[in-house]
């Protein structure tokens, strides 16, 4: 049986088919091609707004951190101004209440007669201040006292401290270098206050210092336990 050969119309029928058939796949290519395309830029503008978001809260988070840590700095500061003022006014009263202990006490020693621990000194001599710059050495003594055989030392303070009673003593050594002509001499120690801390006393006592306390517009002084260094 012979095969029978297309004819023209029918060649173009089938190319027409053809066509056909492959523009309703490139229409449908193209259609899938754009959804496609609007779904991506639709999630890369909901990318975009959420980074847009959140940026904008990290710089408000970042705006916040920067005002709180302004904030803190400047309470630092004024806590730091408080402080200061703080330590000067306590500064200032303890100066004040130091040269008050030490203007009283050297006018009732001077006016007392110089007659302590048993003598007659002859000489009395305030806020006393002597350097060797050869030594290395710089004392400063609130009271000093003096006789052609003995030396008074007298520290004043406005309350007085345990320590004080060991600075006293450790100063010994010192003044009889700065005071060469005078290390031979009979050396009193005594401690004024106008308060003494627990214990100061009888310490004062067991080490052989005398005691200068005010009692009303006068001084008492506590000196038949005081012993020659």
């Amino acid at each position: 049986m012979e095969s029978q050969v297309p004819t023209f119309d029918e060649i173009r029928a089938i190319l027409k088919d053809i066509a056909a058939s492959q523009q309703a796949a490139q229409q449908e290519y193209d259609r899938r091609q754009q959804k496609y395309q609007q779904e991506a830029d639709r999630r890369q503008q909901e990318y975009d707004r959420q980074q847009q978001e959140y940026r904008q809260a990290a710089e408000l988070r970042q705006q916040e951190y920067d005002r709180q840590q302004q904030e803190l700095n400047n309470q630092m500061q004024e806590n730091a101004r408080q402080i200061k003022e703080m330590k000067e006014s306590i500064n200032g009263i303890s100066k004040s209440n130091g040269m008050i202990a030490e203007e009283f006490f050297f006018n009732a020693i001077d006016k007392g007669g110089k007659n302590f621990f048993g003598e007659q000194f002859d000489d009395c001599l305030s806020f006393v201040r002597r350097r060797n710059k050869e030594q290395g050495l710089m004392r400063e003594h609130d009271v000093i006292l003096f006789n052609c055989n003995s030396v008074a030392l007298i520290e004043i303070k406005y309350r007085a401290r345990k320590e004080d009673i060991q600075k006293m003593k450790d100063k010994l050594p010192d003044f009889r270098a700065l005071y060469p002509a005078r290390k031979e001499h009979r050396t009193y120690l005594g401690l004024a206050a106008m308060a003494f801390d627990k214990g100061v006393e009888e310490e004062a006592e067991k080490k052989g210092i005398a005691l200068f306390k005010e009692i009303g517009d006068t001084i008492v002084t506590n000196d038949k336990h005081v012993k020659v260094f």
